[in-house]
């Protein structure tokens, strides 16, 4: 099968029930195509430049421990952190958020997103936040506040210029409002 043979590789890995595609492993074959590579790999070490936020390895590695399916040690790992900056804070309460659901901690990920869109975050992540609230109050029967949050979504999505999780907070407003 193809599958296996991508996984001995190090190109994909099993995640849950599908698999997905490691971004390192295409990292070389892309660079190969583009004609100016030293430059574009100057333009990305430009953006973790001092003054710009840096990868959170922290959250990284939390995100990794959920692809994998490794959910309780993913948990583990954001729960026992030391506090960090509030932008890089609501992002690890967001996977968080994720990382209960997944583990089927409807209220602990509430809390999580509701936490994530409270730390200072700007409009970006409030509209991640209140979709996360959304799905799990729709999940857990509590249709007004899912129909709330989602409008609140849609929002601060549409502040944050992001057309596509927009568009997603509309779509589960209407799925809301149908129910």
């Amino acid at each position: 099968e193809v599958l296996p043979a991508l996984v001995e590789r190090g190109i994909a890995v099993e995640a849950g029930q599908g698999w997905r595609l490691c971004a390192e492993a295409l990292r070389q074959p892309i660079l190969d195509e583009v004609p100016d590579a030293e430059a574009v790999l100057a333009r990305v070490a430009d953006r973790a430049a001092p003054g710009r936020p840096q990868a959170d390895p922290l959250r990284l590695e939390a995100r990794r421990s959920l692809d994998e399916g490794r959910i309780a040690e993913g948990i583990a790992l954001l729960e026992g952190a030391p506090p960090v900056e509030p932008a890089m804070e609501a992002e690890r309460l967001l996977v968080l958020g994720l990382l209960r659901w997944q583990a089927g901690d409807l209220a602990g990920s509430a809390d999580a997103y509701a936490r994530a869109g409270s730390v200072g975050a700007g409009p970006a992540v409030r509209a991640r936040s209140a979709i996360g609230v959304g799905i799990v109050a729709l999940l857990t029967g509590h249709l007004q506040e899912a129909i709330d949050r989602f409008a609140e979504g849609a929002t601060e999505a549409s502040i944050a210029r992001d057309p596509t999780r927009e568009a997603v907070a509309w779509l589960d407003l209407c799925e809301a409002r149908s129910l």
